[in-house]
């Protein structure tokens, strides 16, 4: 009989917190931001405020690296709660949640994940796709730097090659000094290989550049890379929303 009756109380004290309870809130927000924007946090009961018999609840947005106006809500079932966020800073927000209080006292709590990106990868990466393809056709397939045809192949055809030798000039007579240290003038090797190997080295590389973007299409190669970058940067860094739910409030009287 004793145990019969504590079983009742039981189920009786459960319906009760059943009663008592409110549905699980949702919280609509950006998990990407750009930085010094106002974005807008809804919270809101998604079951148009069944049950819980018109009990309010407040809820408090908290978000460590950004400016949240109003500090907290007081709503109740069937209303929505709406806050303005406004990053400053980049990165993800610190500790950013929804907290759940009824009556002063915290029974839930939703936690949040926003990362606040820049775009200006996406504006860098669309100047390179309109600049190095123009900075190739300009300088390097239609280039000042002419060919020089003296040279010939075995069967006595003439060869339109880049004017190596004008580059390595060019680069030979604009290269800095070495710093006039003692270690560097007692290395002989060192002084010969800066001024005579490096602007060789050079001039062959550029040379190979000229000739490859004369033979090839590298400019098209080179916008097609970029212009897919862009594409790529500016997908992942567009604002992006995201839902959070909480579980069933329970509030007892």
């Amino acid at each position: 009989m004793a145990e019969a009756a504590i079983r009742s109380k039981q189920r009786e004290t459960s319906g009760a917190r059943s009663d008592a309870g409110l549905p699980p809130l949702k919280v609509s927000y950006y998990s990407r931001m750009k930085q010094a924007r106002v974005y807008p946090v809804t919270v809101s009961w998604p079951q148009d405020g069944k049950g819980g018999g018109g009990k309010k609840i407040t809820v408090r947005l908290l978000a460590a690296g950004a400016q949240v106006v109003p500090s907290e809500h007081t709503i109740e079932p069937a209303a929505t709660a709406t806050f303005y966020v406004t990053p400053l800073a980049r990165g993800w927000l610190g500790a950013e949640r929804v907290e759940v209080l009824h009556e002063g006292r915290k029974i839930q709590e939703i936690p949040m994940a926003t990362n606040v990106v820049s775009r200006r990868s996406v504006c860098v990466l669309l100047f390179l796709t309109i600049f190095l393809p123009w900075f190739i056709l300009t300088y390097l397939k239609y280039g000042p730097i002419r060919d020089d045809i003296s040279h010939a192949d075995a069967a006595g055809n003439k060869l339109a090659i880049p004017n190596v030798i004008r580059i390595e000039r060019f680069i030979y007579a604009n290269l800095p000094a070495l710093p006039d240290v003692e270690f560097v003038r007692d290395q002989k090797w060192l002084q010969e290989g800066y001024n005579i190997y490096v602007p060789q080295l050079l001039a062959g590389t550029i040379g190979d550049i000229i000739r490859f973007s004369r033979e090839q299409p590298l400019a098209f190669i080179v916008f097609c890379v970029f212009l897919v970058l862009t594409l790529l940067a500016a997908l992942t860094t567009r604002d992006k929303t995201k839902r959070a739910w909480s579980k069933r409030l329970v509030v007892e009287d």
